[in-house]
């Protein structure tokens, strides 16, 4: 890291130390992005391409028509909950630590869908006349309770996900996106169970899980980069509410769905060359010297769980190219 990135990052490491220990950290610094313009239409579309291409290939594995979907982690904009009912979703519970959503930034991301409606169903892969007309009803409301009942969508903030009260075997999906990393481990655990009470019988569980350095462009040109430190010392770079990341390794995630009865029937693991060569000359913290390079530079994690049975032993090897 040259002088001018050692800059930038420490101004984050800062930044996010300041406000993430002020009261409403996660308020603040959703209106400071806002006003930088993070939460611009161009952004906005962008997010929703990234989301849509994943949705849209989840639907081909486990088709989300007449669903009941819970997300764990929604932010501010109803992102998931808005594709979900495009792509005929029946019921979507929200479940965050923060009531975070607010009415009118729901409806800025509606109306950017909308006037973009017809390459929104392309991305969906649902059919153009279905998008446009679902979102020509959203497009007119405006307070959140409004869009809750339209997308028959229940909000559970302030709530904890991994004790929802929702009755046992009542979710067909339990969605996450760019939310488990940012989980301590042993809460983790509670989510898992959780997810294996209330998930239904034949349901799934899909996480993109973020696995690289969060800092990553912010004055680091890698992903790997937070590996060198020790956790006490990542702790004190990163121990806030806004950028804690549990630094877990793919192999731990598995370990982890194992110990909660959950059996991943796919996954997808992206990696980068760029971080294959940064661990070349990065001298990591000896907690991480375990594991592959492949596996420390892995820099996102896809994953569909299902409940794993007493006699699901090798069953994940039976028919990964059918789910696929």
């Amino acid at each position: 890291m040259n002088r001018a990135g050692s800059l930038t990052w420490l101004m984050k490491v800062v930044s996010h130390q300041i406000i993430g220990h002020l009261p409403q950290p996660h308020r603040l610094n959703q209106r400071l992005q806002d006003w930088r313009g993070a939460f611009n239409e161009s952004n906005l579309w962008q997010a929703f391409e990234w989301q849509a291409n994943h949705l849209r290939r989840l639907n081909g594995r486990f088709p989300l028509t007449d669903r009941t979907v819970l997300e764990v982690g929604p932010g501010p904009f109803a992102r998931a909950a808005v594709a979900f009912h495009l792509m005929g979703a029946r019921r979507v519970y929200a479940v965050d630590h923060l009531p975070l959503m607010r009415g009118e930034w729901i409806s800025r991301y509606v109306n950017v869908l909308r006037r973009e409606s017809e390459r929104c169903a392309q991305l969906l892969g649902v059919p153009a006349e279905q998008v446009e007309q679902r979102l020509a009803a959203l497009s007119g409301l405006q307070t959140r309770e409004q869009f809750f009942q339209h997308l028959d969508m229940t909000y559970m903030a302030p709530a904890d996900a991994a004790s929802t009260g929702l009755p046992d075997g009542s979710i067909d999906l339990i969605f996450s996106y760019g939310v488990i990393e940012h989980i301590p481990l042993d809460d983790l655990h509670r989510l898992m169970r959780e997810t294996r009470r209330i998930l239904s019988p034949d349901g799934r569980a899909y996480h993109n899980i973020g696995l690289h350095d969060h800092f990553c462009g912010w004055g680091v040109d890698n992903a790997v980069d937070f590996l060198r430190y020790s956790d006490f010392k990542w702790q004190l770079i990163a121990g806030n509410a806004l950028a804690y990341h549990n630094r877990l390794r793919e192999p731990e995630y598995f370990d982890l769905f194992e110990q909660c009865g959950l059996m991943p029937i796919w996954h997808e693991t992206t990696l980068m060359e760029r971080d294959l060569e940064a661990l070349k000359s990065l001298h990591i913290d000896k907690k991480f010297a375990g594991y592959s390079a492949e596996q420390n530079a892995a820099s996102e994690l896809f994953v569909d769980l299902v409940r794993a049975t007493p006699d699901s032993s090798g069953a994940s090897d039976l028919s990964l190219d059918a789910l696929s």
